[in-house]
């Protein structure tokens, strides 16, 4: 179908706690991007007996924040420059502000200048 993509992740540990850090490259390809943008719109939230999944805003830019309470697993996912999917997964971290903090940590300007 003539579309490109590329990915990178790289993986940290520190006793039983893990951050994932993924970076998908979506050249530009709005379809592959169409079912992120639905979840990310405002307003979207959906809520069960063992967490959640919102949209959310990081620096201005729309993302999808899920985190399940009794595994304390989560996941914060941002758009940057209408081009890459930024994603942090936390496993046994103590919140979800714990891997939003990792995902700021990121210089989103940087990466939204990447052409």
């Amino acid at each position: 179908m003539g579309i490109s993509i590329s990915h990178v992740q790289a993986n940290y540990e520190q006793g039983d706690a893990s951050l994932s850090f993924e970076i998908l490259d979506s050249s530009n390809g709005s379809m592959l991007l169409a079912p992120f943008n639905m979840m990310a719109r405002a307003g979207y939230v959906e809520k069960t007996s063992e967490g959640y999944t919102k949209a959310t805003t990081i620096a201005g830019l729309p993302g999808v924040e899920s985190w399940t309470t009794a595994d304390k697993n989560g996941d914060v996912a941002v758009l940057v420059g209408g081009r890459y999917l930024l994603k942090v997964s936390g496993s046994t971290v103590p919140d979800v502000e714990t891997i939003r903090k990792a995902l700021e940590a990121v210089d989103l300007k940087k990466l939204a200048a990447l052409r």
